[in-house]
């Protein structure tokens, strides 16, 4: 069963994880570094930047490192990531605001985001919106999450978002973008014990949108359950499944 977004949730939730994401988010760090390589293939050199959801700045980082620019925009739904972001670069900019409801007027020719597109309510839409705020040619590169991404969890609470294959995606972007880069990939982390798994997911802010209070029953039972499903020569596994995308606006030939 999907679960519905709760974004005030997911924002409480990860505002709880800022101190502890940047030494825990193993996969998403990866993620990040490869999604970069991948837009490094057809350009180093923009004039504006756009990232939605920048969070602590462990994209932010590699980006400053990687392009030419002239102006950097950061969201992300956290005010308090302001500061931290701001801190890393004189051309930075900073602006709060859940990304689906943002109003923006000035044209970009890159956007980027890293596993952040799984909050959405709506990315068909979002894509759209995303391609006003391009200037023809613009690319636009994120990472997001396949339905199998953490299947160890939804086989025993029953409960996941609602992620779309990649094909859904492609078809949705395919009226404004052309496709230049897909990846998919199979992260498999290694605990010593579920109790592990769930120190990791808070510590990461990955439950955001989870409303479920457990009792002792309930924990008895998935820690029971994830022991006799995934355990494997003395420990447990937790699977990651990225979607890395990088599209361009179309209108340039």
């Amino acid at each position: 069963m999907s679960e519905k977004l709760n974004k005030k949730r997911i924002r409480d939730r990860f505002r709880k994880s800022l101190a502890t994401y940047h030494q825990n988010a193993l996969v998403q760090n990866d993620m990040a570094e490869e999604l970069v390589k991948m837009v490094q293939t057809k350009s180093r050199d923009f004039n504006k930047i756009f990232e939605i959801g920048a969070g602590t700045g462990l994209l932010t980082r590699k980006l400053i490192e990687s392009f030419s620019f002239q102006k950097f925009l950061t969201n992300d739904i956290i005010e308090g990531c302001r500061d931290s972001l701001l801190r890393l670069d004189h051309r930075i900019e900073f602006l709060a605001g859940d990304a689906e409801k943002l109003d923006l007027e000035e044209k970009f020719d890159f956007i980027i985001s890293n596993a952040v597109f799984q909050w959405l309510d709506n990315l068909k839409y979002f894509l759209e919106r995303m391609a006003d705020w391009l200037a023809p040619g613009g690319i636009l590169a994120f990472t997001t999450f396949g339905p199998e991404n953490f299947h160890e969890i939804a086989s025993i609470t029953g409960k996941k978002l609602s992620y779309p294959y990649a094909d859904e995606i492609k078809t949705w972007a395919d009226p404004e973008y052309r496709l230049l880069g897909f990846q998919k990939e199979v992260k498999i982390l290694s605990f010593k014990n579920p109790m592990e798994v769930l120190r990791h997911i808070r510590l990461t802010g990955v439950n955001g949108n989870s409303k479920t209070v457990w009792n002792r029953l309930d924990f008895n039972h998935f820690i029971s359950k994830y022991n006799s499903l995934f355990q494997k020569n003395g420990e447990v596994r937790l699977t990651y499944v990225p979607y890395y995308f990088v599209f361009q606006k179309k209108g340039v030939e």
